[in-house]
C-alpha cells in the first residue's frame, strides 16, 4: 500500500496534504499504514480509540480548570493523530493552546461526538467492541 501524502500543520499535528482526507472523520489509509494492514490490530486500536473518545467527551462535559483541559486536549490530540482522526486532533490542539476558551471545549466535544458515532456506525457493533477492553 502506498504511503499517504502527509505534511506538518500547526501544533505539530501531521495532516494529509489532500483536503479530501482532512474532511473525512477518519483517515483509514493512515490507520492501515500504522497497523501494517493488520485488520485485527486496526479493530483493537479503533476500539481503544472509541473508549478514549467516550472518556474524553465525558471529561469535557464536566467543569475543568484550564490546566486539566490542557492535559485532556493533549492526550486526545495524540490519540487522534495516531489513528488519523485529523479534525479531532486539530480541535484538541487548539484547545491545548487556548484552554480558557470555552467555545473550543464545545468544538472538541462536537468533533469527538461525530467520530465516536462514525466508529459505532462503521462497525455496527460487530467488529469493534469497546466494552471488551
Amino acid at each position: 500500500m502506498a504511503t499517504p501524502n502527509i505534511s506538518q500543520k500547526k501544533g505539530g499535528i501531521p495532516v494529509p496534504k489532500d483536503n479530501e482526507k482532512i474532511d473525512s472523520l477518519l483517515d483509514l489509509v493512515h490507520l492501515t499504514r500504522q497497523t501494517m494492514g493488520d485488520n485485527q490490530l486496526e479493530n483493537e486500536i479503533l476500539a481503544l480509540f472509541l473508549v478514549q473518545c467516550e472518556n474524553c467527551h465525558h471529561s469535557l462535559s464536566e467543569h475543568q480548570e484550564p490546566g486539566e483541559l490542557k492535559e485532556i486536549a493533549h492526550q486526545m490530540k495524540g490519540c487522534a493523530s495516531s489513528v488519523g482522526a485529523w479534525r479531532v486532533a486539530q480541535k484538541a490542539a487548539l484547545l491545548e493552546k487556548n484552554p480558557t476558551q470555552q467555545r473550543l471545549v464545545s468544538h472538541l466535544r462536537d468533533q469527538i461526538h461525530l467520530v465516536a458515532n462514525y466508529l459505532k456506525s462503521m462497525v455496527d457493533g460487530h467488529e469493534i467492541d469497546a466494552n471488551s477492553h
